[in-house]
């Protein structure tokens, strides 16, 4: 059986088309404005953090084509944990909880990226 396929496309600056083309498509187009989209793939992350299949714990090599060079960030402390945001500019903000001991590898491995 034939899967459904998903295809976007940017219309203009201010929307984009989705497509969903198969047999079991329920509907063939919807166009997005950027906020709706945002909105759309905060719920798609929450989805997918939910899903019995974790996420790949290893980048694949398509992750270096769309690099994110110096994106805004934010540090704060939360009980024991330290939250860091970074900004995507799609998206949007990504926030993550690091445990002192999950901190502290990520500052090592930063210092020693550094100094390669």
């Amino acid at each position: 059986m034939a899967e459904d396929e998903i295809q976007a496309y940017a219309i203009d600056g201010r929307l984009v088309e989705i497509k969903v083309v198969g047999p079991g498509a329920q509907f063939r187009n919807v166009q997005m404005s950027a906020i709706q989209l945002s909105g759309f793939i905060r719920r798609l992350q929450y989805l997918r953090a939910r899903m019995d299949e974790p996420a790949a714990l290893t980048p694949d090599a398509a992750i270096f084509e769309e690099v994110t060079a110096d994106p805004l960030s934010s540090v704060q402390r939360v009980g024991q944990n330290l939250i860091l945001t970074l900004l995507h500019p799609g998206a949007g903000w990504l926030a993550f909880a690091l445990s002192p001991q999950k901190w502290a590898a990520l500052k090592d491995r930063l210092e020693n990226a550094k100094s390669k």
